[in-house]
């Protein structure tokens, strides 16, 4: 072999590697990206006394991809115990109607949006020492973005 033949071997490793790594680079950009913040024992502040003895659970939900996205629900789901949650078995699913009158669902999440709820914390009194997964399902993914959320 000759020096050409190891320059083109070269030359196909070098172009192969940018291949994969372009791949790559796409995937990432193409997915969405949702960063999901809760936090609990909020308390609305509106003047109205009745509302200064609830505590609510408040969700932000910001798109920090490119690509838009549609969130349709926010459920709450309670297992058990930590089998059932590693098995996604035997859990009481929980689906808030309205989290955001200013913002209902279905909501158009694009690039750099937030989207915000709330929901009454009273709800999760039967659960106590359970495991409460809030989960924010969207457009772009086949399933829902989940956290374990301390009660």
């Amino acid at each position: 072999m000759d020096w050409t033949n190891w320059v083109a071997i070269y030359a196909a490793i070098i172009s192969t590697i940018v291949l994969l790594w372009d791949i790559i680079k796409w995937k990432e950009e193409s997915s969405v990206k949702l960063k999901i913040t809760y936090r609990k024992d909020m308390i609305i502040i509106d003047g109205s006394l009745d509302q200064l003895s609830k505590k609510h659970i408040f969700v932000e939900v910001i798109n920090r991809n490119q690509n838009p996205t549609t969130i349709t629900n926010w459920t709450a789901v309670v297992y058990k115990d930590l089998k059932y949650f590693n098995e996604k078995k035997g859990g009481i699913g929980l689906l808030h109607k309205n989290p955001s009158p200013n913002q209902p669902l279905p909501y158009l999440l694009c690039q750099g949006m937030k989207w915000s709820g709330l929901m009454e914390q009273d709800v999760f009194d039967d659960y106590k020492n359970k495991i409460i997964v809030f989960e924010i399902h969207h457009t772009q993914s086949d399933t829902p973005d989940r956290q374990i959320v301390e009660i």
